[in-house]
């Protein structure tokens, strides 16, 4: 007997779609992952006694142009805290890895800081969620995987 075709990966759904010119390809789709990730973020939120996601912001970036990482001084997160974060920074790498790579830079700034995080190193996490939140139907994060050799203009490296 046929095992049949897959349908999810690592937390992913895999399915095949089918490209402009008429291939059909494989594609993973990050969308069940972080809407599953968003939901748990709230629920420890909730179970911690905290504000819900709706709070952190309006959700149209991961977090405020004018947050500068490496430059904040607010206080140091507390062990629990410490679990969080880095907790809550994996939560947003693995869903890098399954296609919302809209939000490459702002977590990548902020796991920079994982062996001292701040608390507005924590709150711009939250900020990332609810970005997620927000926009999770406009971009559900989806990853094509086209086998096709791309065409390479030759002329480009002739600099000799």
């Amino acid at each position: 007997g046929s095992i049949g075709t897959p349908k999810r990966y690592l937390g992913a759904n895999v399915d095949r779609v089918q490209t402009d010119d008429g291939r059909v390809i494989w594609s993973m789709l990050s969308e069940d992952y972080v809407r599953a990730a968003i939901d748990n973020v709230e629920k420890i939120l909730k179970a911690d006694g905290h504000q819900p996601l709706k709070v952190y912001g309006d959700g149209k970036r991961p977090y405020s142009s004018s947050y500068r990482p490496e430059i904040d001084v607010s206080d140091e997160l507390d062990d629990a805290g410490i679990h969080r974060y880095q907790e809550l920074i994996g939560i947003l790498r693995w869903a890098i890895e399954l296609g919302r790579i809209d939000i490459i830079t702002e977590v990548s700034c902020l796991s920079q800081h994982m062996c001292q995080p701040r608390v507005g190193h924590l709150d711009a996490v939250h900020q990332i969620f609810r970005y997620l939140q927000k926009n999770l139907s406009k971009n559900p994060g989806r990853l094509a995987f086209d086998p096709a050799i791309p065409v390479i203009d030759e002329n480009l490296f002739n600099c000799i």
